[in-house]
């Protein structure tokens, strides 16, 4: 009995020994949290703005100790890792959706050991762009003459129809006051296109001769756009003329071939014609109205949302003309209100009568400012 006892004793100690004595648990590796950068867009942490369905290209570097295993924008994968890659950068190009709603991006990246780790969240708004407007092309042929009087005698107009093509109206119509001026449409211009040519002229014998003065008052048959006609530069409280988001643009050719004894630099050398300085170039006028207003009243009587005052520069060539000038002479804060403007008055230098020179003009647009 004594021996058995010993023998358990001895068996018992051993088996103590071999548990206290055998190797310790292994403890799991530690690894640092997954790490996300985004490079670009540039500032992009301040909003991001783009236009529909266009693309934003976000560029990230991604790490992780574990190993990578995916990378998710808004909780869809974007990229796939084996675990075994512990570092990349990855170029992710995101369409802008159709919309209007403002749009909030994170990126996740996660790790092999499911360990997650988010960037910022990026605001991004849509921006649906603004296509130009045509309110005149100025390719349209007359269709039309009436001729009347008004009461006074000096302001005798013609009033011509004319089909457009643009995006507010199929017809107009446009009165020549003082008889000053000839406007004839559908002709063709330098350059292979078509435009309406304008063509100033001596004053009639009823009419004061204002130094080749003429109105061309153009009826659009139809408001424009409220908004459009806001978004355009306009007169501040002070006086001063804003800068818009939109503008009015005009292409002009002025023909200085025509009449020898009256070359471009006759006309720069005019002097102290009204309202321009002849230095510059070839001046137009715009004013924005209401055509049923203006149409029954001399100048002196239209009321304006407001005028402009630019010039061509170059002749003998096809220009673009940004209205973004403000007429000085007619110039102030808004007669009327923006959701009333359903013509134009468009004016000529005055001070170049009988030259006969050729003033060609088409694409009257609303477009953005660039």
């Amino acid at each position: 009995m004594k021996i058995i006892n010993l023998f358990s004793i001895v068996s018992l100690a051993g088996l103590a020994c071999i548990s206290a004595c055998g190797d310790d648990p292994v403890e799991p590796e530690v690894f640092a949290d997954p790490t996300i950068a985004i490079s670009a867009p540039a500032n992009a942490s301040a909003g991001i703005e783009a236009d529909v369905n266009t693309i934003v290209t976000f560029s990230m570097t991604v790490e992780a100790e574990a190993g990578l295993s995916r990378v998710s924008l808004n909780g869809t994968t974007i990229k796939s890792f084996d675990g075994l890659t512990t570092s990349a950068s990855i170029d992710h190009e995101y369409t802008v959706p159709d919309q209007t709603d403002l749009i909030e991006l994170t990126f996740v990246v996660v790790d092999a050991a499911g360990t997650e780790t988010s960037s910022a969240t990026f605001s991004l708004t849509p921006i649906i762009p603004v296509t130009s407007i045509t309110l005149i092309d100025f390719e349209g042929s007359a269709t039309g003459v009436i001729s009347y009087v008004m009461p006074e005698t000096w302001d005798r107009r013609v009033v011509q129809p004319f089909t457009v093509t643009g995006d507010l109206t199929a017809q107009a119509t446009v009165e020549v006051s003082m008889q000053q001026a000839t406007v004839t449409f559908g002709v063709s211009a330098p350059g292979d296109v078509t435009a309406m040519q304008v063509v100033k002229q001596a004053p009639d014998s009823i009419s004061d001769n204002w130094g080749g003065w003429a109105h061309m008052l153009f009826n659009l048959g139809t408001a424009l756009p409220s908004e459009e006609v806001a978004a355009l530069p306009s007169a501040d409280s002070n006086g001063e003329i804003t800068t818009g988001t939109r503008v009015i643009t005009l292409e002009a050719y002025y023909d200085a071939t025509i009449d020898p004894a009256f070359g471009w630099s006759d006309l720069l050398a005019v002097e102290a014609p009204w309202n321009s300085d002849p230095t510059k170039g070839y001046k137009l006028d715009l004013g924005l109205l209401d055509y049923s207003a203006a149409s029954t009243g001399s100048d002196g009587s239209w009321v304006y949302y407001t005028n402009y005052s630019e010039y061509i520069t170059e002749p003998n060539k096809w220009v673009t003309i940004t209205f973004e000038t403000k007429d000085t002479e007619r110039f102030g804060a808004p007669g009327i209100t923006s959701d009333k403007v359903t013509g134009f008055a468009l004016r000529p230098t005055p001070g170049y009568d009988g030259s006969g020179n050729k003033l060609y003009l088409r694409n009257l647009k609303i477009v953005n400012v660039n």
